[in-house]
């Protein structure tokens, strides 16, 4: 079209001049110039109209994943801004135009002003959020519409951008597509094209395979331009400290918060001067922490460590020291947020040396590391000496008192985590400083699993068959536990800060997993959790109610202290049936109101003593039956009526006392046979009834009851017959 034009102007000018020798085609000329400036200038215009519209769907699509902004920088020209670029933490970078200059065509004549701002008629593209909260394409303040009448959408609904239409069935991604025909190559949606043709503004949405036209982008007469139009689309970008606000040329709002990095800090920054048996507050704040951050800490030497939060952004930590084998020490203090995670470490010490970091995080591989050391004190680096064969420090060191320590770390052979503290030492040998070494192990990978049911494709298939541990945050069911259990060199799996507070039944059912670290928050092991795993310790959170029937059912690996949680209310049956591996002391909480039948049966590793809760009112059958390493004395605590068959058979190494409580009432069948207490104590002042032979016979040769009971005993024949002594003694 500009080229006819020029071809026809230049043709008139040529028979003008033929006929006139004194005529001046100087005005023709420039208006020709001038006609074909403003037609370049509205193609640039158009040109930064779509980068406005893809940008504005990105815009939206960040909206609508939740994502942040970070960092805006200004586009100059000829020392004006006349844009920004936009970068965000997941989505892509975007370019936004506000229009070249926009404020002139104020009162344009022959569209020759108007260029930059509306000359002629600019459309005028935005967004809006429907009364179903999608956001559609707007054309000049009304819904822009296909050729069905159908709003366009400016976001992807129930799918991944678009991509290939996989979740566009049924109409849910693009715009009410069929079978996810309008989700291919559809970014989020539908993204709208501009173009200018024979002086009219043209639209289309299918990609460019059909084009609608809408107003005239110079008129003949030229509109009254409007300023700063801003490229048909932005009014402009502010900033505040938490957020970017872009207003659209029809003042639709839309906020990005900024993103911000993942930080606590703590009211005491230096190393805390402790004493011994004293109690410390620190208070906190988490930068950059939304409702899912947790902060969690660890304590060690003996020190006892808590979080008292008051919301998600701030609290305090309460240290109490200990009062005996007082020495420095450190907490150490973890802090969560999706799959970012930091460590910090508030140390408690006498002296004080400032490092560069106090927590170093070494690849598996190994490697040279480095720390900047600033003291005011003669100091010694004290790496312990089982550590010492892959922990090293280089000998030479500045004399001066700012100087670089350096160490050489070895490659990690192991397959979990290996840690090592080096400690700094003053004169006098106390721990002023403390660095915390935690190196990753071969073969061990991290995951933030977003979406339930997907870990596996976060998983390559040579990963899958050599993986040996997995730590995992984030979202998992049934089918991530399934695909797990499938990875045969997978010995250790980390889910202490996945999100879910349950875990499915059976999960680990048969699993050749060895260590499995269980949800900080999980509220029950569900039946069939580990049953016949070849798991070999346990660690219960404080936060768990219930252990499930057959939980641990025949994990004869499962070694070293049981340690129930003070909350624990139920214990199903089976539980914990032929864990032989078991040690130490077993104590049922007195939170604990139920037992299931057979629930430490021949749990024979138990090795120390056996203490009831006080608010079991049954101990039923088989319950600890040839559980024979359990020593001492047993009581029965007095709320318990019933003692069933074979409760504590062949306990054969409680020698001391058996002391039964005042509530009991019914004592079945070989209860206690095989047991060999040296005396006999029932707090009852009724004698309880004694099924079949709940005794060995012959055994018996002392029986203690209640003040003013012993004829009432005396009298009964299952006692008079199977005591030789009966004798009142004080409670």
């Amino acid at each position: 079209m500009k080229k006819l034009f020029t071809y026809l102007l230049v043709a008139i000018t040529m028979i003008i001049a033929g006929c006139s020798e004194s005529f001046d085609d100087s005005k023709i000329w420039d208006k020709l110039d001038d006609h074909e400036s403003r037609i370049a200038k509205l193609e640039e215009l158009c040109k930064q109209m779509n980068t406005n519209i893809s940008s504005l769907q990105m815009i939206v699509k960040a909206l609508q994943n939740n994502d942040y902004v970070t960092g805006v920088t200004p586009i100059t020209k000829e020392g004006e801004t006349v844009g920004y670029t936009i970068t965000f933490t997941k989505s892509q970078p975007i370019t936004i135009y506000y229009g070249e200059d926009g404020k002139d065509g104020q009162n344009g004549t022959d569209g020759k002003d108007g260029v930059d701002g509306k000359d002629g008629s600019t459309p005028i593209i935005g967004v809006k959020q429907d009364t179903d909260n999608i956001y559609y394409w707007t054309l000049n303040g009304e819904w822009l519409l296909d050729a069905n009448g159908n709003k366009i959408k400016a976001q992807g609904t129930d799918g991944k951008d678009g991509e290939d239409g996989a979740d566009g069935e049924d109409g849910k991604d693009g715009q009410d597509g069929t079978n996810g025909e309008d989700g291919t190559d559809g970014k989020d949606g539908i993204t709208p094209q501009l173009k200018i043709e024979n002086d009219y503004w043209y639209i289309s949405y299918d990609n460019g395979t059909s084009w609608t036209q809408l107003g005239k982008a110079t008129g003949e007469q030229g509109e009254q331009g409007e300023s700063g139009q801003d490229g048909g689309l932005f009014k402009s970008v502010n900033e505040t400290e938490t957020e970017i606000i872009f207003t659209l040329t029809d003042d639709t709002i839309i906020s990005i918060p900024k993103a911000v990095s993942l930080d606590i800090a703590f009211s005491n920054t230096d190393s805390i001067n402790a004493l011994p048996n004293q109690t410390y507050e620190i208070e906190y704040a988490i930068q950059g922490a939304d409702e899912s951050t947790t902060i969690d800490v660890i304590a060690q030497d003996y020190y006892k460590a808590s979080v008292i939060p008051t919301d998600y952004q701030s609290g305090k930590i309460v240290v109490t020291t200990p009062s005996a084998d007082f020495a420095a020490s450190r907490i150490i203090v973890l802090v969560s947020k999706g799959n970012n995670t930091i460590m910090r470490v508030i140390n408690f010490v006498e002296s004080v040396i400032i490092v560069s970091t106090s927590t170093l995080d070494i690849e598996a591989e190994g490697g040279v590391v480095q720390i900047e050391v600033e003291t005011n004190v003669v100091y010694t680096v004290e790496i312990p000496e089982v550590d010492k064969e892959w922990i090293s420090v280089a000998n030479t060191r500045a004399a001066t008192h700012t100087e670089t320590l350096t160490f050489t770390v070895q490659a990690n052979p192991n397959t979990t985590y290996r840690y090592s503290t080096v400690n700094l030492k003053d004169e006098s040998g106390l721990v002023a400083q403390s660095i915390l070494f935690a190196q990753k192990a071969s073969g061990y990978k991290t995951i933030y699993v977003a979406t339930a049911g997907t870990l596996e494709s976060y998983i390559s298939a040579d990963e899958k068959e050599k993986l040996i541990g997995l730590k995992l945050t984030g979202n998992l069911n049934t089918f991530d536990y399934d695909f797990m259990r499938t990875m045969p060199a997978l010995k250790q799996v980390d889910l202490a800060q996945i999100n879910n507070t349950t875990i499915p039944s059976s999960c680990f059912k048969d699993a050749t997993i060895e260590t499995v670290i269980l949800p900080l928050n999980l509220t029950a092991i569900p039946d069939n959790a580990f049953y016949g795993s070849s798991i070999t310790a346990i660690d219960i959170p404080s936060s768990v109610k219930s252990i499930g029937a057959s939980a641990f059912y025949e994990c004869k690996s499962l070694a070293g202290n049981l340690v129930l949680p003070d909350g624990l209310q139920t214990i199903g049956e089976k539980a914990f049936y032929y864990c032989s591996a078991l040690t130490g002391n077993l104590k049922i909480p007195n939170s604990v109101t139920a037992i299931g039948k057979y629930a430490f049966y021949y749990c024979d590793g138990f090795d120390g003593t056996l203490t009831l809760s006080n608010n079991l009112t049954e101990i039923p059958a088989y319950c600890f039956d040839a559980c024979s390493g359990f020593n001492g004395s047993l009581v029965i605590p007095d709320a318990i009526e019933t003692i069933s068959g074979c409760a504590f058979r062949d306990c054969n190494s409680l020698k001391g006392n058996l002391v039964l409580g005042t509530s009991i009432t019914n004592l079945y069948s070989y209860a206690f046979k095989g047991c060999d207490f040296s005396k006999y104590y029932c707090k009852a002042q009724t004698p309880p009834s004694l099924m079949s032979e709940p005794f060995d016979l012959g055994k018996l040769s002392y029986l203690g009851v209640p003040i003013g009971c012993k004829e009432v005993y005396a009298n009964d024949s299952n006692y008079k017959t199977k005591f030789a002594t009966i004798e009142e003694v004080e409670f």
